[in-house]
């Protein structure tokens, strides 16, 4: 445990742990998480693995320190200078809360990349007895290391297949390379040409393509033949839930797909899911409609959005009615046609 002076220096030294071949992790909240762009800047450029995650709360600037909201989502996709590209995941549970911090473990330091896990007050301050057992995945974790092949001559940032190269630590035998914040070659040296660019930044992004055959399944819960679906993320998952079973017991069906992983996510899944349905709902906490936005971008759908912007919970009542609502609207439409 170190006890920091700031945030800046907090994620410094997660990044030098990380260097160094060593596990991990500092926590913040949204203005903190502004001060640790740099840093998570870093973390991309030079491929170091590490975890930060990201207990929010009502914002902008010092904001509502006692209040809740799930407004950090565009600063934790795109906080940074560049195509600045690193995982974002966000629980929707106490437990996804410990055994998603094992998944970003793990996807950090096997694709070394920055992990930006999202949590909010509601789960920061919720108590809950839950049991968990530690599930070692050897192929989701294991550092990929230098053959004898790769060590005759040695490329800290060798262009790959997937995009992630064999990473020799410090103080490991034929270990002797650069590191640097500024753009380079595959031996880590800067490099500034246009062509030494634009492969360093697609090898960076394709690293998000190979990783998605480590990502969990998303769960999908309610209806299976509902045409009205819902997604969301985050603690409002539960709250949601609820008022989709309020919906139903006025004979509304419908159903929802989450996932802790907000980016990448398992694309299929969701645009499968997509296409079954008629209407889709996209219920959180912020003002913007972040994830919406995200999803709209992402799946070309066009949902119903609400927004509970600061210090106001999801409501699950407010849910069951814009469902009953939805349901009217399908129905009046059918009618019509």
């Amino acid at each position: 445990m170190l006890q920091a002076e700031d945030e800046i220096a907090a994620s410094g030294a997660v990044l030098g742990a990380g260097f160094a071949g060593k596990r991990a992790m500092t926590s913040t909240s949204g203005p903190g998480l502004s001060l640790m762009s740099e840093m998570i800047n870093m973390g991309v450029m030079s491929e170091i693995p590490m975890v930060i995650a990201n207990v929010q709360r009502g914002g902008p600037s010092t904001g509502l320190p006692t209040k809740v909201e799930q407004s950090d989502l565009n600063i934790a996709l795109y906080g940074g200078a560049g195509d600045s590209p690193r995982i974002v995941m966000a629980a929707s549970s106490n437990r996804e809360c410990y055994t998603g911090i094992q998944l970003a473990f793990d996807l950090a330091e096997k694709y070394q990349t920055p992990v930006i896990f999202l949590s909010d007050l509601f789960l920061g301050q919720r108590t809950v007895i839950n049991t968990i057992e530690r599930k070692i995945d050897r192929n989701r974790s294991t550092r990929v290391v230098p053959t004898n092949g790769d060590l005759r001559v040695y490329n800290r940032f060798q262009d790959t297949e997937t995009g992630v190269s064999p990473w020799l630590i410090p103080g490991e035998e034929g270990a002797l390379y650069s590191v640097t914040g500024l753009e380079h070659s595959e031996t880590g040296n800067p490099n500034f040409a246009a062509d030494v660019h634009l492969k360093m930044t697609d090898k960076r992004f394709r690293k998000f393509e190979a990783m998605k055959a480590d990502l969990p399944t998303p769960r999908v819960f309610g209806d299976e033949d509902a045409d009205i679906g819902l997604t969301c993320w985050g603690s409002p998952v539960g709250a949601v839930f609820e008022g989709m079973e309020i919906a139903r017991e006025t004979g509304v069906k419908s159903k929802m797909i989450t996932s802790i992983m907000i980016n990448p996510q398992p694309e299929e899944f969701f645009q499968a899911f997509f296409d079954s349905c008629r209407k889709i709902i996209i219920p959180e906490m912020n003002h913007q409609g972040q994830y919406a936005a995200l999803m709209k971008s992402r799946y070309l759908i066009r949902p119903v959005e609400m927004h509970f912007p600061g210090v106001k919970q999801v409501s699950p009542r407010q849910v069951a009615d814009k469902i009953i609502e939805v349901h009217h609207e399908l129905t009046a439409e059918a009618a019509s046609a």
